[in-house]
C-alpha cells in the first residue's frame, strides 16, 4: 500500500529534469562533457564516479577558462542544492546516466530522462583560479532508478530496465561501456561511448526510445521529493507497534469482555454520574 501511494506521489509530482533534462546556455545543470579537456577527459570524471571510490578528482581548471558561464552555472547549481537540503534535509545533487531519448508523438518535444541517479558531492572553489572536486557522495549512498520511469515506460520496459539495473549496480567495479552494453539490450544505443548531451532543440526523425551515453549534474529537487522518501523508508520500517499497525490491520484486534452488572452494594459510587468508573472499578476486580 505504501508502495502504491510513493508512485502515485512520485507521477503527480514527477516533472521537470526527471522527465526532460534540457541543458541552456544559463541553465544551472552541467554536461560532464563541459569538464573534460585534453589533460582530463570527461569520461575519467564520469568513471571516478561509476566505480564509487571513496577519492576525489580534480577537473582541470582549463576546462572553466574556456566557458565564462561554467563556473557560474556550477555555483548556481550547488546553491540550490544548499537551499533544498537546509528546507527538507534531503540532498538534491545527482549524476544522470545513461539518458533515454524518447519519442512519443512527432508533434511533442521527445523526453530526455536519465535511468540512474548516482549521488555525487561537489565542491567549488574560486580562490585563486576556479577548481572543482568531483567526489561519489557515500552520504546519501543508494543509487536510484528515476522513479519517473514507472510512468513514462510501459510495465515490461520498466520490468526489464529494474532487472538491468540490479545486476549492473550489484558488481563492484563499472565500466562506461558495460553500463551500456547492458541497457542496450532493452533500448538500441548508436555508440557505447560517452557523448555530449543532446542540446535544447534536439528532435528524433521518428517515433521510438534510444539510448543515449551522456551523464549531467543537476538537481533533482522536484516536488514531492520530501514525502516519497518518507513513503519509501517507511516501506523499510516495522509496522508492528506503530499507528499503521491498525490501519493495515496486521494483529488480531483485542476482544474486549462484557462486565456483568453488578449489585448495588458493589458500586463505586451510589449516583449514575459516570457509568465508566463504576467500569473501570469492576474490570480492575477481574483477573488479568
Amino acid at each position: 500500500m505504501l508502495r502504491h501511494f510513493e508512485k502515485k506521489v512520485v507521477y503527480a509530482s514527477s516533472r521537470g529534469p526527471l522527465v526532460r533534462l534540457i541543458i541552456s546556455k544559463h541553465s544551472s545543470r552541467i554536461d560532464v562533457d563541459e569538464l573534460g579537456t585534453s589533460l582530463k577527459s570527461s569520461k575519467k570524471l564520469v568513471q571516478s564516479i561509476l566505480k564509487r571510490s571513496t577519492g576525489a578528482e580534480n577537473v582541470d581548471p582549463i576546462a572553466f577558462n574556456k566557458n565564462a558561464l561554467l563556473a557560474r552555472r556550477t555555483r548556481r547549481m550547488l546553491l540550490k542544492a544548499a537551499n533544498f537540503k537546509r528546507d527538507t534535509g534531503l540532498d538534491s545533487l545527482f549524476m544522470g546516466f545513461p539518458f533515454l531519448v524518447s519519442q512519443q508523438k512527432m508533434t511533442h518535444r521527445p523526453r530526455l530522462m536519465p535511468i540512474l541517479l548516482w549521488p555525487i558531492s561537489l565542491d567549488l572553489s574560486s580562490r585563486g583560479t576556479t577548481s572543482l572536486k568531483i567526489s561519489f557522495d557515500y552520504a546519501q549512498g543508494e543509487i536510484r532508478l528515476n522513479p519517473a520511469l514507472a510512468n513514462s515506460l510501459d510495465s515490461d520496459s520498466y520490468k526489464k530496465i529494474e532487472k538491468i539495473s540490479r545486476e549492473i549496480l550489484g558488481r563492484q567495479s563499472l565500466q562506461i561501456n558495460e553500463i551500456i552494453d547492458a541497457f542496450s539490450a532493452c533500448f538500441p544505443a548508436k555508440t557505447n561511448e560517452l557523448t555530449a548531451h543532446p542540446s535544447v532543440n534536439f528532435n528524433r526523425d521518428e517515433i521510438g526510445t534510444d539510448l543515449h551515453p551522456s551523464a549531467v549534474f543537476f538537481n533533482a529537487n522536484f516536488t514531492g521529493q520530501a514525502i516519497s522518501e518518507d513513503l519509501r523508508l517507511l516501506q523499510k520500517l516495522p509496522h508492528t507497534g506503530s499507528s499503521m499497525e491498525p490501519i493495515l490491520k496486521i494483529s488480531e484486534p483485542e476482544i474486549t469482555t462484557q462486565v456483568e452488572d453488578s449489585t448495588e452494594n458493589g458500586r463505586y459510587t451510589t449516583m449514575a454520574i459516570d457509568p465508566s468508573q463504576d467500569n473501570a472499578v469492576l474490570k480492575s476486580r477481574s483477573a488479568p
